[in-house]
């Protein structure tokens, strides 16, 4: 992919339109102005209007339709125009004027939607021969010249986007070859090639050769031939006839502008963080390049609708940044931000911007392309074979592949798109999203390994679909992916059990077998770590001690020495935990939660905890592996062979799982406190640590080269990690019911939709432009690049990386040989790095937007007495995110007290009123996108429950809970409570407390801090006499 552009007009720079003098009669503009003009081109042969018809307006030349006729569409002035879209090319010719030595197109164009390739606006070619032919790419924003043997490219000034009308001016003579766009000269790459001498050939418009090749999806009218070549002047007499004239201004250059500014290519949400950054490797950039304040001007009027201040953020990844935030503008449109002499391009504001901009692409129309049919396939650099007979499954990367966790994460984000977003969707993608779940849960299962030997009965294929030359992803067996597979079974078994009871039961069947394989074998086999069979030459068996080098380089482990342990990490038992919480919901047997609470005890106790000594501020992550407290959790540490499948970013969902099953288990406490610990101290508080936004992909404690990393050690780019991070925002924010979340997680999928640190211009990068990361999607975009076979639209490349894209060869990525920046797209020679499409990376994004733009339901049950009744409802809510706008709105239950709220604004936070007679209760309230939370109120029984503990101990210090109770109810109550505690042990655990109405009790429960320097947590329980609630409060363990 060739990616190299010129930024979007600046509004303020637009050339001054011609006026007439007062009182003289305006000149024609729009299609009769042009048309005008165009007859008094020197050397004009021949004219079309294309309004709906074929009819020449000027020469003898006839233009036939190649094979459908084209369908009249709205044309650039009102007036029709053709519309050449599902392969309509019109066919000129062959004719003596087509052979000249010298000659002119001229036409105007609209792009209609992305495609892949480079679609072929005109050319005179057909399918045995080749003069020219003059192509587009979107995605590098390029004109692009084809002569039969060499291609040449040339740069607009403008930049190229679906929905725009632009117009375009080729001309050739016996030595050269110019194009302009909108009126001014687009720059070649070097020396343009000259057309071919073929003779006797058609024009074709709308594709490379009348059968449709390389067609494109356009829409066109005024089309001309001439001889002359074009003048500057002309062309602008032209633009300003037809009523263009501000399309004539020149653009600055992104690529040689001092300070680049970076603007979302998908859009905002109306009620969530909006910024736009600007990025320079200047401190102090020259005067005027930015003013101290931007405009939001609306893109259709120029209304100025927001004003701000630049705001200066600091230093990051080796260049300064400023934000301009405009968070407080909420009306939907399209807008574009201002200041000094920079400009974004056109930006939307608009409700569910995410799934409505080609989600269903990146989640679907993508995967349906990748679906690969083994050695049927016929589609080059594709050669795979599966493994296994009647398997099929759309392979993970431009390779044939299908890793676990990949074709898993698809499955994750199919299942959270239909539940989520589903109504958003026509049934018939519905449908689809059931078949491609079907698809990816049927392949796991089919991975599933079948074995006399109990240490190997039930553990998973890596890959079962295999590249034909190199077969080794078939012999790889891991513990993870036994663990993945597990839990990814149970929740897809979970799915499917109202759809296709048959499915899920299958899915069930082989969640237990895997589940029993990992408890017989809670650890790493030697047969974990021999070398796969099948492996010819690949990158990991290289000199340097394969594995052990590759974990020493990522996890920054300085002893040379060092083995990977047959222990489980902590990545191989998150998925444990959340996949045993899973089975035992479903099946309600012990066994599946007493081995979740095991693992998850151990997770728990590698919980970097010391807020003595946080890492950038931040605390709350994980050690990776048991007994060792230097080597943190690492989001992405894919590599060779043991380490394939070490994808998905730290999740939490086990943990949380546990505590909605088990609410008064004794190590609830232990289970919230990881969990808080964790998203407040680590997750929430790195973000606050760069200027995006953005959750770290990596944490050392090295004390010269650690801290927090976000493009630092990876193999590859790790973009899946902020579609993963959205997700895990969302769903911790649900969880701990503080929509706040909500505000961190929109720079997760914000990164892939094109708020990132921008394309680079050159390996050593002093300019970058505002990209998408997706395929074909958004206003531009950055994709794959040197894939053996087409891209699908849709895919997401792996991005950014410090070091240089699968590095792994060399070994020498350790922290201290490279900067953590944003890297890894260019080489040393200015050439684009590989970066293949991968399905791990679209599919967390989908994940990220499903639970980014789902609504939020609330299902309350009023009751009196236990005995459902009608009520009154009243919701207060306050906008999270500035200007935090109040929402009031009011709905009733129905006779049995039930009701469903769906329609309540995120992120939100307030109260809950229910009314039932002369009696109301209140409940706080946090609506966030995609949460799904039941209150049960009971006018009869209720209760107010707080808890207090000191704010910091010494360790051994004894102190006191305080338990605060209040009867709010109508009627006199015995209540129950069951005190938990992490970092403290309790002097009692349960409490029994009557009280009258209105009454309330204070009981002070002993506590003594424990050992550990970490936050304490102190939580109570309601198990009976009103409806169930909890309460807690938190401090902080000191040394003695």
């Amino acid at each position: 992919m060739i990616f190299l552009r010129p930024r979007a007009a600046w509004a303020c720079l637009l050339s001054t339109l011609a006026v007439a003098p007062c009182g003289a009669e305006a000149p024609a503009s729009g299609a009769a102005g042009y048309a005008a003009a165009l007859e008094r081109v020197e050397g004009l042969v021949a004219r079309w209007p294309l309004a709906g018809t074929l009819d020449a307006a000027r020469g003898r030349l006839a233009i036939r339709a190649a094979g459908a006729s084209p369908a009249a569409a709205e044309g650039p002035f009102g007036e029709p125009g053709l519309d050449l879209r599902g392969k309509r090319p019109l066919v000129l010719g062959p004719a003596p004027e087509l052979d000249r030595p010298e000659l002119t197109v001229e036409m105007l164009f609209q792009i209609d939607r992305p495609q892949g390739g480079s679609p072929c606006l005109f050319g005179i070619r057909n399918s045995q021969a080749t003069r020219f032919s003059l192509h587009y790419r979107l995605d590098a924003s390029k004109l692009v010249i084809w002569n039969g043997n060499v291609v040449s490219s040339f740069d607009p000034d403008d930049l190229l986007a679906p929905g725009e009308w632009y117009h375009v001016a080729f001309h050739f003579d016996a030595g050269r070859t110019a194009v302009w766009l909108n009126g001014k000269p687009c720059v070649p790459e070097k020396s343009p090639a000259a057309v071919s001498h073929a003779a006797g050939l058609p024009l074709v418009i709308g594709a490379a050769t009348p059968e449709g090749f390389e067609n494109a999806d356009v829409r066109v009218a005024h089309l001309a031939l001439y001889t002359a070549p074009p003048t500057a002047d002309g062309l602008a007499r032209r633009m300003k006839a037809a009523g263009w004239g501000r399309k004539l201004a020149r653009t600055f250059n992104w690529k040689t502008s001092p300070v680049s500014i970076l603007e979302s290519q998908i859009g905002y949400h109306p009620r969530n963080v909006k910024r736009v950054y600007l990025r320079s490797l200047h401190e102090t950039p020259p005067a005027g390049v930015f003013g101290p304040g931007f405009d939001v001007v609306r893109a259709a009027t120029e209304e100025v609708v927001f004003r701000g201040r630049v705001e200066a953020w600091g230093k990051k990844w080796g260049s300064w940044w400023w934000a301009l935030d405009f968070t407080p503008l909420r009306e939907p449109g399209a807008y574009v931000v201002r200041t000094g002499a920079l400009a974004t391009s056109v930006f939307q504001v608009a409700e569910g911007v995410f799934h409505k901009t080609d989600l269903d692409v990146v989640a679907l129309d993508q995967l349906e392309h990748r679906i690969h049919r083994g050695r049927d396939d016929t589609r080059s650099g594709l050669k795979g074979q599966y493994t296994k007979p009647g398997v099929q499954i759309y392979m993970d990367c431009g390779s044939p592949y299908a890793e676990l966790e990949a074709v898993g994460t698809c499955v994750y984000a199919l299942m959270d798109l239909h539940d989520k977003l589903g109504d958003r969707f026509p049934e018939k993608d519905r449908k689809r999203m059931l078949d491609l779940a079907r698809m990816g849960a049927d392949y796991i299962v089919a991975c599933q390994r079948e074995s006399d030997d109990p240490l190997k009965d039930g553990m998973f294929h890596h890959s079962i679909l295999v590249n034909t030359r190199d077969t080794w992803a078939g012999s790889i067996f891991t513990y993870l992916d036994a663990a993945y597979g597990m839990a990814l079974l149970a929740k897809a078994s979970r799915f499917f059990r109202g759809i296709d009871p048959e499915r899920s039961a299958r899915y069930l069947a082989a969640s237990r077998k895997a589940w029993e394989l990992c408890t017989r074998r809670p650890y790493h086999t030697d047969d974990d770590f021999a070398f796969p069979a099948g492996c010819q030459a690949y990158f990991w068996n290289a000199p340097h001690g394969i594995q052990e080098t590759f974990g020493r380089c990522v996890y920054n482990i300085p002893d040379p020495g060092w083995k990977r342990p047959k222990t489980l990490r902590t990545r191989d038992r998150l998925p444990f935990i959340q996949g045993s919480a899973l089975l035992y919901e479903i099946t309600r047997e012990e066994p599946f939660l007493a081995r979740a609470i095991e693992f998850a005890d151990a997770v728990a106790a590698r919980q970097f905890t010391d807020w003595r000594n946080p890492i950038e501020g931040c605390f709350g992550n994980f050690y990776e592996f048991e007994g060792d407290d230097n080597a943190f959790f690492i989001e992405f540490a894919q590599g060779g062979h043991w380490w394939e499948g070490n994808v998905e970013a730290c999740n939490l969902d086990g943990f949380m799982l546990l505590l909605r099953l088990a609410p008064d288990h004794p190590k609830a406490a232990a289970w919230l406190n990881v969990i808080r610990t964790y998203a407040y101290r680590y997750a929430q508080a790195a973000t606050t640590r760069n200027p995006l936004g953005l959750y770290p992909v990596a944490c050392y404690r090295d004390p010269e080269h650690g801290g927090l990393k976000f493009f630092q050690n990876t193999l590859m780019g790790a973009s899946c990690v902020h579609g993963f991070s959205t997700k895990n925002f969302m769903r911790l924010g649900a969880f701990l019911q503080d929509s706040r979340f909500q505000l961190s997680a929109i720079a997760g999928v914000g990164f892939i939709a094109g708020l990132n640190p921008g394309i680079p211009n050159a390996f050593q990068d002093t300019a970058w432009d505002a990209r998408s990361l997706i395929q074909g999607v958004g206003r531009s975009w950055f994709g794959p690049a040197g894939e053996p076979t087409d891209t699908a639209r849709g895919s997401v490349p792996n991005g950014f990386s410090a070091a240089p894209q699968f590095w792994l060869p060399t070994f020498t990525n350790f922290i201290a040989d490279q900067d953590d920046k944003p890297a890894g797209l260019i080489d040393a020679g200015g050439r684009l790095q590989f970066n293949e499409g991968w399905i791990l990376h679209s599919h967390a994004y989908v994940q990220g937007v499903a639970h980014l733009e789902a609504p939020y339901t609330l299902r309350l049950a009023a009751e009196d007495g236990g005995r459902g009744m009608p009520a009154e409802v009243r919701v207060v809510l306050k906008e999270c995110a500035p200007p935090h706008a109040e929402h009031r709105a009011t709905y009733r239950t129905d006779a049995a007290g039930a009701l469903v709220i769906t329609d309540l604004p995120t992120p939100a936070e307030g109260t809950l009123q229910v009314a039932i007679g002369d009696r109301t209760l209140e409940r706080p309230l946090a609506a966030i996108a995609g949460g799904d939370h039941r209150v049960v109120v009971d006018v009869a029984r209720d209760a107010d429950l707080r808890v207090a503990v000191p704010e910091e101990l010494r360790a051994g210090e004894d102190a006191e809970a305080t338990v605060t109770v209040r009867n709010t109810g109508r009627d006199a109550v015995e209540l129950e409570l069951r005190l938990t505690a992490s970092g403290v042990t309790l002097g009692r655990e349960r409490l029994a407390i009557p009280l009258k109405p209105g009454e309330q009790a204070v009981r002070k429960v002993p506590i003594t801090a424990g050992d550990r320097v970490m936050p304490f947590l102190v939580r109570a329980f309601l198990r009976r006499g009103a409806p169930a609630r909890d309460a807690f409060a938190s401090g902080r363990i000191g040394a003695r």
